[in-house]
């Protein structure tokens, strides 16, 4: 993720975080954290938690990470590197569940939108979260924020849809608006905004 300060943070599967100079490309910090694999007990090796990668975002001075080989989501110093500690983010269950979280979609205000079998909204000034209606983006791409809207390519909560949804939200009441079907399976990959249209990525080739 590159920011106007000419810095590029990057996120390995391998236990680290770095910042590079975004000209020289010379490592400005590189930080180890703690990992949380899961043993395969057929190959004797670690592997990741079942999620795609998701960029490092920046808030506040701090660098944001949801790593593949980590359950719960880090956090370091923009300048330093420093680890930094974060509280665990409540619901009204309970403890937010990392494990079953999928994608770190973006940050609007002090709200950060993260993806999984249900996807939440987490204030960050105290980290209460809350769960969005019909959100089930883990097997599914990665949303996007754009304007006052959070677009989530979901599951369907329809019986026997298997084409799944465009769930969309508005940032300042976090309701579901609108959620069109897709026109056809496996079209709700990874969304970006370019100009005034909506980008899906899929597996169809067209």
């Amino acid at each position: 993720r590159f920011t106007m300060d000419a810095r590029v943070f990057s996120l390995l599967a391998l236990g680290c975080v770095a910042a590079l100079n975004s000209v020289s490309g010379n490592i400005l910090w590189l930080t180890r954290y703690r990992r949380a694999g899961v043993r395969n007990p057929n190959m004797g090796q670690e592997i990741g938690f079942l999620r795609p990668a998701s960029w490092p975002i920046v808030w506040k001075g701090q660098v944001l990470v949801l790593p593949q080989d980590r359950s719960d989501l880090a956090a370091f110093d923009k300048i330093s590197g420093k680890e930094l500690q974060l509280p665990a983010p409540k619901t009204r269950e309970g403890e937010l569940d990392w494990k079953n979280m999928t994608h770190l979609v973006g940050i609007v205000d002090d709200w950060m939108v993260i993806g999984g079998a249900v996807s939440h909204v987490i204030r960050l000034r105290d980290f209460q979260a809350y769960s969005l209606a019909s959100s089930n983006t883990s097997r599914c791409g990665r949303g996007v924020i754009h304007g006052d809207l959070v677009y989530l390519p979901a599951a369907s909560n329809q019986g026997g849809n298997q084409v799944g949804v465009l769930a969309i939200y508005d940032v300042r009441t976090w309701k579901s608006l609108d959620q069109p079907s897709w026109k056809e399976p496996n079209e709700y990959g990874n969304l970006l905004v370019a100009g005034n249209y909506l980008v899906v990525a899929t597996n169809k080739v067209t």
